[in-house]
C-alpha cells in the first residue's frame, strides 16, 4: 500500500512540477513545499527501496533542485489530524 501510494505521489509531483516549469515565471524560480526527492525519504522511512521510475528520475531531481530550504517550525504549529 505504501509503495503504491508513493508511486502515485511521485507521478503527481512529476506532472505538477512539469506544469510549473512549463508555465514559466519571471525569475525562472518555482517554489514547492514538497519535491520529487522527498520520495526517497518517505520510502526509506517505510523500509522500501526506491522504485525504478524514481531511480530513473535521480538525474532530473539532481539537476532541477539548485537550492533546498529548511525553515524553522512556526511556534504555533499544530499537525494536521491526518498526520498524527
Amino acid at each position: 500500500a505504501a509503495l503504491l501510494f508513493q508511486r502515485r505521489v511521485f507521478a503527481l509531483q512529476l506532472e505538477r512540477e512539469r506544469e510549473a516549469t512549463d508555465s514559466g515565471s519571471a525569475t525562472g524560480v518555482v517554489v514547492a513545499d514538497r519535491g520529487l526527492g522527498d520520495n526517497f525519504g518517505y520510502l526509506r522511512l517505510c523500509g522500501i527501496p526506491p522504485f525504478p521510475e524514481l531511480e530513473a528520475a535521480r538525474p532530473l531531481i539532481a539537476a532541477r533542485y539548485a537550492v533546498v530550504l529548511f525553515l524553522a517550525q512556526h511556534p504555533n504549529y499544530s499537525p494536521a489530524g491526518h498526520r498524527h
